[in-house]
């Protein structure tokens, strides 16, 4: 029997999707948690540095779901609904990880 790592275009059992997704919305729920955390410290100093982070945050959230959708209508997350819900937890989680690195690095 061929293994999806050998043959991509044979999909995944539903169960090894199901664990797939659930390990990506762990690692997601991880940098969300870290990124609530970092962000709330650099709030916290009330500078400029704190008003242009929040900027950027309400930014981020504002343009996420009409991003998302997008994406979403183009095709772009996949065409199952295990792939569009996989694809979508992919893309927040980019997006959230980039934050993560980004707040951890220290202040100029």
């Amino acid at each position: 029997m061929d293994s999806p790592l050998r043959n991509p275009a044979k999909p995944k059992h539903p169960i090894v999707q199901c664990h797939d997704l659930a390990v990506d919305l762990w690692s997601l729920t991880l940098d969300s948690v870290a990124v609530v955390w970092l962000r709330l410290g650099r709030l916290a100093l009330l500078d400029a540095a704190a008003l242009l982070e929040l900027r950027r945050m309400v930014d981020e959230k504002a343009r996420a779901p009409f991003d998302l959708s997008k994406r979403a209508l183009c095709g772009e997350l996949g065409t199952t609904q295990p792939q569009i819900m996989h694809g979508a937890v992919r893309h927040v989680g980019k997006a959230v990880a980039a934050n993560r690195r980004r707040l951890a690095r220290p202040q100029r």
